[in-house]
C-alpha cells in the first residue's frame, strides 16, 4: 500500500506535464535553424524530416514534422521563388515554431510563419563564401579555361551504378561513330551521406592520373589519362543535392588539370559545380551531344589541315618541277659552252703542235742539208786520193747512209708520235682528256678543286673528292 502512495493516474500525470508546458514553454516562440533532409506530399499534408549535422556529417537531431496548414509553405516558396517543396531539401531553413501540449492530442508545433530573409542570405552568403574563396585561389575559372585533348576520348565517370543513361548515352555517341572509352567510378549521388562517397572517387580518378602521368614518358602519348571527369546523376530534380554546393567537392574538382562535365538534372538553379565545371549540362544526352561536337570540329580541322597540306605539298612540286626544268637548262646550255670552249682550245693546241712540227722538220731538213754539203766536201777530197777516198767514201757512205735511216726512222716515229698524241684521235680511242681551270691540259689533280673532263661526245664538270 506504501506503493501506491508514488502512484498517480494517467489524468493527473498528463495535468502535470500540462501545467510545466504551459508555465515554461507553452507562451514562448522559438526561431529553430535545420536542414530539410526528407520531403513527402500526401493530399494536402507536407510530411518533413528535419535534421541538424555535426561537422563530420553525422545526424545530431533530427525530428519528424507534418504541415497541415499548405498556404503557408506556398506562400514562403512563392517569397523564395521555388516552385517544387522538394527543391528545399538539404537547404537550411528557419522556422518560427510555438510548442503545445494537449491531455488528449499530445504534443504539437504550430508554425507562426518561416524567417524567408535567413533562408535567402543563408543560401546566398554560403554560395557567395565558396565562390570569393575559389576568386582567391584563381579556381573559379581555372576549368573552364582547360583546353581539352584530342580523340579517341577517355571519360573518367563519377555516377551510380545504374546502367538505363549509360545505355542511352552509349547508343548517342555510337551512332555518330564516336572514338571513346569509359571509366565508371561508382558512387552514392542520390541519397544522404553522399559527400564522402564523391570525394572518395575524385581522389581515386587524381590517384590514376597521377600514376599515368609520372609513369608515361612517350611524348606522343596524351598529358592525362582521362579527358574529361563526368558527374552524371541519371534520375531526380534537386533532392539529395547538396553536394553539388558542397565547398570540398567544389574547390577539389576545381583544381584538377582534367575538364570537368556535369550533368546532374537539376533545373532550378545552378549549383557552383556547374558554375565550375568547363561544360554544365542539364542532362546525359545533352552532355552526349557536347562531346559529338567536340569529335567533329576535331575531325573537320584534321580534314582542313589535310586539304591544305596536301595544297601546298602540290604547290611544292609544282615549283620544284619548275625549278628543276630551269636547272636542267641552265646544266645544257653550259655543257654547249663548255664543249665550244674545249674545242676551241684543242684546236688552238692542235694548231700549236703542227707548227712544233714543221718547225723541227725544218731542222731536220737543214741538217741533211749540211750532212749533203760535208758529204760533198769529203767527195772532192777523195777524189784527190782515191784509195784513201775510196776507203773513205765506203766509210762515209755506210755511215751516212746508217745515219740517215736512222734519222728517217726517228723522223717517222716522232711524225707516228704526232699523229697518235692529236687530240681527236686521243678521243676516238676511248681516252680521256683532263683540263683545268684554265683549259689546259693537266696530268695531276688536286683534292677539293674542280676539272674539266672532256671526252669524244662530252664534257663534263668533276669535282676531286679524296684519293686512294
Amino acid at each position: 500500500m506504501e506503493k501506491d502512495n508514488h502512484i498517480i493516474n494517467l489524468w493527473d500525470f498528463l495535468d502535470k506535464i500540462q501545467k510545466l508546458f504551459d508555465t515554461y514553454i507553452s507562451d514562448n516562440t522559438y526561431s529553430v535553424k535545420c536542414e530539410v533532409s526528407r520531403f513527402k506530399q500526401v493530399w494536402t499534408y507536407f510530411y518533413f524530416d528535419l535534421v541538424e549535422y555535426d561537422e563530420n556529417w553525422k545526424i545530431k537531431a533530427k525530428i519528424k514534422w507534418t504541415l497541415f496548414d499548405i498556404s503557408q509553405m506556398y506562400r514562403f516558396l512563392k517569397w523564395v521563388s521555388i516552385s517544387d517543396p522538394s527543391d528545399l531539401i538539404w537547404k537550411k531553413i528557419v522556422i518560427n515554431w510555438k510548442a503545445n501540449f494537449h491531455k488528449d492530442y499530445w504534443f504539437s508545433f504550430n508554425i507562426l510563419s518561416f524567417d524567408i530573409e535567413y533562408f535567402l542570405w543563408d543560401a546566398l552568403v554560403q554560395k557567395q563564401k565558396i565562390i570569393e574563396e575559389l576568386e582567391k585561389l584563381n579556381l573559379l575559372t581555372k576549368n573552364k579555361n582547360l583546353k581539352y585533348s584530342y580523340p579517341p576520348f577517355n571519360i573518367a565517370i563519377i555516377s551510380s551504378e545504374n546502367s538505363e543513361w549509360l545505355r542511352d548515352f552509349i547508343s548517342i555517341l555510337n551512332n555518330e561513330k564516336v572514338n571513346y572509352s569509359i571509366s565508371p567510378f561508382y558512387s552514392n549521388i542520390h541519397w544522404d551521406k553522399s559527400i564522402p562517397d564523391i570525394l572518395k572517387s575524385i581522389n581515386s580518378i587524381i590517384k590514376e592520373n597521377n600514376i599515368y602521368r609520372k609513369n608515361n614518358l612517350d611524348w606522343e602519348s596524351k598529358e592525362n589519362k582521362f579527358d574529361f571527369i563526368a558527374i552524371v546523376r541519371w534520375w531526380g530534380g534537386s533532392e539529395w543535392m547538396n553536394w553539388a554546393n558542397n565547398a570540398d567537392i567544389v574547390k577539389l574538382l576545381a583544381n584538377v588539370d582534367i575538364p570537368i562535365i556535369t550533368a546532374i538534372w537539376h533545373t532550378s538553379d545552378n549549383s557552383l559545380l556547374d558554375l565550375i565545371a568547363k561544360f554544365p549540362c542539364k542532362t546525359p544526352s545533352e552532355w552526349a551531344k557536347i562531346i559529338i561536337n567536340i569529335y567533329e570540329k576535331y575531325h573537320n580541322t584534321i580534314k582542313d589541315y589535310t586539304i591544305q597540306i596536301n595544297w601546298k605539298i602540290e604547290l611544292k612540286i609544282l615549283q620544284l618541277k619548275a625549278d628543276l626544268k630551269q636547272c636542267f637548262n641552265n646544266i645544257d646550255n653550259l655543257i654547249k659552252w663548255k664543249i665550244v670552249r674545249l674545242d676551241t682550245e684543242l684546236n688552238r693546241n692542235y694548231q700549236s703542235i703542227n707548227t712544233n712540227i714543221l718547225s723541227k722538220k725544218h731542222v731536220y731538213q737543214v741538217g741533211l742539208n749540211n750532212y749533203f754539203n760535208i758529204f760533198n766536201n769529203i767527195k772532192l777530197l777523195i777524189n784527190k786520193n782515191s784509195e784513201e777516198l775510196n776507203l773513205l767514201d765506203y766509210k762515209i757512205k755506210s755511215l751516212l747512209k746508217l745515219q740517215i735511216t736512222n734519222l728517217k726512222n726517228n723522223l717517222n716515229q716522232t711524225y707516228k708520235i704526232i699523229q697518235q698524241n692529236n687530240y681527236e684521235t686521243v678521243l676516238n680511242r676511248g681516252y680521256s682528256l683532263v683540263l683545268d681551270e684554265k683549259n689546259k691540259v693537266t696530268k695531276e689533280l688536286k683534292v677539293g678543286s674542280e676539272y674539266f673532263l672532256k671526252t669524244k661526245d662530252w664534257e663534263y664538270e668533276i669535282l676531286v673528292k679524296g684519293k686512294k
